[in-house]
């Protein structure tokens, strides 16, 4: 069976006018006369569609579910070529020039986080609705000045970081006899302000500096410069660290960040208008849900 419905709004809110039944299983809707096949959805639409484990009521949702994706995706793109737009790599491409000049060098980490999406679907439509966007309705997509460092300034956790520090860690096996006595004083030894390196040597243990995950633990313990750890278990190992330099919050510059912020703001703009341009032309649209 197919339940009929015309789109309402953007993506979920639908007016029922009616049922009609309509035979094969790779049937999954039927728009203006159409039949949307499963074989025919999109990589992502198909990702939705359900196993065959899962009961009926959660296999009609994510049919229902694939095909409303599916119907979107379709409807941008004909939007789209009406403008002689189309959402593949040379769009990406051309998207990644346009908006990555004006910030010079100090946007080099946003292009290259652009350039690893230029392969990707979602990237290729995103650039493909910016031009539409762009050409369309200029003004309102429009950042203004300012308004970058405004958000900048309001978000500020977006951008923070915390560095995990520098440790140089002495580690022994912890089959070593009496391993416990010997971590305990080496310990003792660093605090005492002996070096880590002599310390190791006389122990016969390994003195290097700590990798992310041990720094990761270290951090937790919120040392200071030149403190020393308590002696924790790495592994099959017992080890203690010195603080070299201690775990700190660092804020990207708003300099580096604000090709991001950039992006984010008119990633926004262009999908609220281009979200009505999409409603409306689904409005048009009668589609019919398989049930």
């Amino acid at each position: 069976m197919l339940r009929q419905f015309r789109h309402t709004a953007l993506f979920v809110l639908f007016t029922v006018c009616g049922t009609t039944a309509f035979a094969g299983d790779d049937v999954i809707a039927v728009v203006n006369g159409e039949k949307l096949l499963k074989s025919t959805l999109s990589q992502a639409a198909k990702q939705l569609l359900p196993s065959d484990t899962e009961s009926d009521d959660v296999r009609d949702i994510r049919i229902r579910a694939a095909a409303d994706f599916e119907i979107k995706l379709r409807t941008s793109k004909e939007i789209l070529a009406k403008k002689n737009l189309s959402a593949d790599r040379n769009t990406a491409e051309r998207y990644i020039v346009s908006r990555c000049g004006k910030y010079g060098e100090r946007g080099a980490a946003f292009k290259d986080g652009l350039l690893k999406l230029v392969n990707t679907p979602d990237f290729q439509l995103k650039c493909a609705i910016y031009f539409y966007t762009a050409e369309n309705f200029p003004e309102t997509i429009k950042l203004r000045n300012g308004e970058a460092e405004h958000f900048y300034r309001t978000n500020q956790l977006q951008y923070r970081s915390v560095s995990s520090g520098v440790y140089k860690v002495i580690e022994i096996p912890g089959s070593t006899p009496y391993a416990d006595k010997k971590a305990a004083d080496i310990r003792a030894l660093l605090m005492q302000g002996a070096n880590p390196e002599n310390t190791a040597q006389q122990y016969g243990a390994v003195c290097r500096t700590a990798d992310a995950k041990l720094s990761r633990i270290f951090a937790g313990e919120k040392l200071k410069k030149r403190a020393v750890s308590k002696v924790i278990a790495n592994g099959q190992n017992l080890c203690v660290a010195v603080c070299i330099s201690p775990s700190e919050v660092v804020y990207l510059p708003f300099e580096q960040a604000e090709p991001f912020i950039d992006e984010e703001l008119l990633s926004r703009r262009c999908g609220a208008v281009f979200d009505k341009i999409l409603k409306q032309e689904l409005s048009l649209k009668n589609i019919e849900y398989r049930r």
